[in-house]
């Protein structure tokens, strides 16, 4: 009886710890992706600019 107890209470936490992992993995990954496209935005701008000038200097050298 004590082993089923075990067994099934070893079962309890692994079910529940793929479950968390899953869990932590699907919001970290939305966090993630929002993140990058927060980042995109705010460097594009900066990127562009920066290109420009490259651009403007190489011409001069």
């Amino acid at each position: 009886m004590f082993a089923a107890g075990l067994a099934l209470t070893a079962l309890a936490y692994s079910v529940s710890a793929g479950w968390i992992e899953q869990k932590l993995e699907e919001e970290f990954g939305r966090i993630s992706r929002r993140t990058a496209s927060s980042l995109q935005q705010q460097i594009n701008p900066h990127q562009e600019a920066l290109c420009g000038r490259q651009g403007l200097f190489m011409a001069y050298d």
